[in-house]
């Protein structure tokens, strides 16, 4: 007959152990995957981010000779646009080891130590009258101390959704890449093609400036002439007002020249107020040996930004396909091992594996329809067609750096939301937060360029 008490003793402690963990506040590490919200892809850098700098250095009172080959080098060290776009890939790369860490072991660890008194009427072990229900055993057991240190232990063992998040992170990450290489492939054009703009504006100026010359030494002549009593003074008032209209050319091409080195000096990130020269001898470039149709083979294997807009529409189709894989079966391990006991001198070693798979469908969800409208985009199979890059090829190199969320032959963003649930009659989305949409509610966004 001891043996009823002291079973009755156990349960009423192991019914109480819940409740002692929530008034302590110390919960058990949940081993349930967390609801994650994957940032959209990163889309390549605005062209007005391209005409700013990090200015960088001490000016000096001496004007420095800048050469093109200075202005390229000085723009990808200091340039805005490649500056985000390093920042882009940086921001890529940590959401790709946050996904990856739904797939590695998460580990936890415990130490407490309670003292605790249980009334074991309140469990239901009680007379109607609030004595004992039997003879022998106290309604109140206690005072006494419980001592647990353990390490929690959870793995993914199969997790469709996991697993295409990597994916989907990974396409993210060689899409930032590419986008990077094509922010700095952009830079070294907007640099040259400024330097170059730069030198046109100095020999205006220089033009305009010998033109006031000649004006003003017509105009010396003119007076000269008028004072010898060889022309008339309406020939004088004549040469008057030409020189007027050079000198006012003149100003204004200075003023234009100025403002386009200031332009220059921003974007290859100058000091402020340093003052600098141009080299007007510009390195000789060979011409291409190379035909139309080559030229748009060699763009469509080497071109970043087209790359990059292919690795967005992987990304996207990887994303949805991990939402899908939200309502898949997925296999877990969640064990635990430690010491438990009234004290730690007399601790026992304990320890708990449990493996469970999760039900194969969720009732009350509803999936979105097919990426792409049940399609690829036409960029993704045009590697050897006959539009696209080839219709532009003769007229423009690309649009590399073009505005957020646009792209050649009206790309276009696209978005993948998360299952929709209903649970006690409330409608909100598969996750957990707050977001743009209101408490509780999360979707992923995903972006594919159309080429």
């Amino acid at each position: 007959m001891r043996a009823v008490p002291t079973l009755l003793i156990l349960i009423a402690a192991g019914a109480g152990f819940p409740a002692r963990l929530a008034a302590q506040g110390q919960q058990p590490p949940s081993t349930n995957r967390p609801a994650t919200t994957t940032a959209a892809p990163p889309m390549p850098p605005s062209a007005a981010t391209f005409l700013g700098g990090v200015p960088s250095g001490t000016a000096t009172s001496d004007a420095q000779l800048i050469t093109v080959i200075d202005a390229i080098r000085r723009a990808l060290e200091h340039n805005l646009g490649v500056l985000t776009a390093d920042q882009d890939l940086g921001h890529a790369e940590g959401a790709r080891w946050r996904a990856l860490s739904e797939l590695l072991p998460n580990i936890n660890g415990r130490i407490s130590e309670t003292r605790e008194k249980l009334n074991l009427a309140a469990f239901g072990f009680g007379g109607s009258t609030g004595g004992a229900l039997f003879a022998g055993i106290p309604s109140i057991v206690g005072p006494f101390n419980v001592f647990d240190a353990r390490v929690y232990l959870s793995q993914a063992v199969l997790d469709f959704g996991a697993l295409n998040d990597v994916r989907a992170e990974a396409h993210t990450v060689a899409a930032a890449r590419h986008t990077y290489q094509s922010a700095r492939n952009f830079v070294i054009h907007v640099a040259a093609t400024l330097y170059i703009q730069a030198l046109a504006a100095s020999a205006r100026a220089e033009s305009a400036r010998a033109q006031e010359a000649t004006g003003r030494a017509l105009y010396n002549q003119a007076v000269d002439l008028k004072q010898g009593g060889m022309i008339a003074g309406i020939d004088v008032l004549r040469a008057e007002v030409q020189l007027n209209t050079e000198t006012q050319r003149s100003t204004a091409s200075a003023n234009g020249f100025e403002k386009a080195k200031l332009q220059l000096a921003r974007v290859i990130g100058l000091p402020l107020g340093q003052t600098f020269t141009l080299d007007p001898k510009l390195p000789e470039l060979p011409d291409p040996d190379m035909t139309i149709e080559q030229a748009v083979e060699r763009a469509y294997v080497i071109r970043p930004d087209y790359q990059a807009a292919l690795e967005r529409i992987r990304s996207a189709e990887a994303a949805r396909r991990a939402v899908v894989g939200e309502a898949l079966p997925s296999v877990k391990v969640n064990a635990d091992y430690g010491t438990i006991g009234l004290s730690p001198g007399d601790a026992q070693s304990t320890f708990t594996l449990i493996a469970y798979a999760r039900p194969f469908a969720r009732g009350g969800c509803r999936h979105p329809p097919p990426a792409f409208g049940g399609r690829r985009p036409q960029g993704f199979d045009l590697l050897r067609g006959s539009h696209g890059l080839s219709r532009s090829a003769g007229h423009e190199a690309g649009t590399a750096g073009g505005d957020e969320g646009e792209g050649p032959r009206g790309a276009t963003a696209h978005s993948i939301p998360r299952p929709v649930c209903r649970r006690g009659g409330e409608q909100h989305r598969s996750g957990s937060g707050a977001g743009s949409g209101g408490p509780g509610e999360r979707a992923v966004h995903r972006r594919a360029l159309w080429l």
